[in-house]
């Protein structure tokens, strides 16, 4: 449990630290002028994060007191949703009249079920509710909670356990905040498993998203286009005021199928991407893009291993700044960049051979056939 604690919470402190530095750096900033909204904006993407980061630290020092009893199932379900404020109109509740205790944490065995009971909320259908049921056999409780959102392809199952994979989650965890990896660690902690299955019936899949775009006009500066990709919306809001007034057009995207759809209909100048997106990762995005253009690409990620950052730059990367960081350095990363690594204008197109594939108009040899 310790690992997994370490392994996760490094990175999910990492992200509002990262959001909170990024707006009081833009508010202290003394070369460019703020309007009242952009200061507003930033003073309230500070504030988020900040409490974030105060109920993460909280969360921390509750899980640090493990105290192992005898409880009942209800006694953990019931607060979890009291936690989560959901009611019969979101949850159906199946946990068995004689079930036996369970051996276990309250405090951490609640913390869990609320991380994967929002889960379940966050990609259950408009309309359809969650299902929460518990039965025992052979001396063990099995506490199952089911929905009917997308899915996950068998391949992918056990990285939903993987710190930084978040296959579709763009929001902070509801509780803990601490991802999936922590909770299957406090599970496994306590002597049970975390495990990820079919839901009987299957699920729906959800429609693409639109990439969000943001231009605003230069002040007195080039206009270099620069396309952010992360799913922190209080990063991006935060970047995009203060690179914004420095005369950069930003162009957001909250995950990486909608980076790539992005650099390849605006051909930004630079693509600055954090590692750890829904959809596609960033070192996917990193090797897809690298398939057809030389634009340069900076990582800003929470990740600081050096093996993160080896691949990254194998892949394709141009440079890499851990967070937080410094406005400033992220300013001279960026114009080091563009002086090192001037956009050459390519085209997304791929050759393999005699075929030629047409990303932005889709087409491979001239036949239309959806490729992204």
């Amino acid at each position: 449990m310790r690992s997994a604690l370490l392994a996760a919470v490094g990175h999910d402190l990492r992200r509002p630290l990262a959001s909170a530095t990024a707006a009081v750096s833009g508010l202290r900033a003394t070369d460019v002028a703020l309007s009242a909204d952009d200061r507003a904006e930033l003073l309230g993407t500070a504030d988020e994060s900040l409490e974030s980061l105060s109920a993460l630290i909280t969360n921390l020092l509750d899980v640090s007191r493990l105290q192992a009893g005898a409880l009942a199932v209800r006694r953990v379900v019931l607060p979890a949703l009291d936690e989560l404020e959901l009611g019969p109109e979101q949850v159906d509740l199946d946990l068995g009249p004689q079930l036996s205790t369970v051996l276990a944490d309250a405090g951490l065995l609640q913390r869990a079920i609320v991380n994967v009971v929002a889960d379940g909320i966050r990609f259950a259908p408009a309309g359809t509710r969650v299902r929460i049921s518990a039965s025992e056999f052979a001396g063990q409780v099995e506490i199952r909670v089911t929905d009917h959102g997308p899915g996950i392809p068998a391949r992918r199952r056990a990285d939903v356990f993987v710190p930084f994979q978040r296959l579709g989650d763009t929001d902070n965890l509801t509780g803990l905040g601490l991802g999936r990896a922590i909770a299957k660690g406090f599970v496994e902690g306590m002597g049970g498993t975390l495990d990820a299955d079919d839901t009987p019936g299957g699920g729906v899949h959800h429609g693409d998203r639109p990439a969000g775009y943001s231009g605003r006009p230069g002040r007195g500066g080039t206009q270099m286009k620069i396309l952010i990709a992360d799913d922190d919306p209080q990063i991006l809001r935060a970047l995009r005021i203060t690179l914004g007034a420095r005369g950069y057009e930003i162009i957001t995207a909250g995950d990486g199928a909608d980076a790539l759809n992005a650099v390849i209909e605006q051909h930004p100048d630079l693509l600055m991407l954090d590692l750890g997106m829904p959809r596609l990762d960033g070192l996917a995005v990193i090797e897809a893009v690298r398939g057809w253009s030389q634009v340069p690409i900076l990582v800003v990620s929470g990740r600081t291993g050096a093996a993160d950052k080896v691949d990254a730059l194998d892949l394709g990367a141009d440079d890499y700044v851990t967070k937080p960081f410094s406005i400033e350095e992220l300013l001279a990363r960026i114009r080091a960049l563009t002086r090192r690594v001037p956009s050459v204008g390519d085209e997304p197109v791929v050759q393999f051979g005699a075929v030629t594939v047409d990303l932005a108009a889709k087409r491979v040899n001239g036949a239309a056939s959806e490729v992204i």
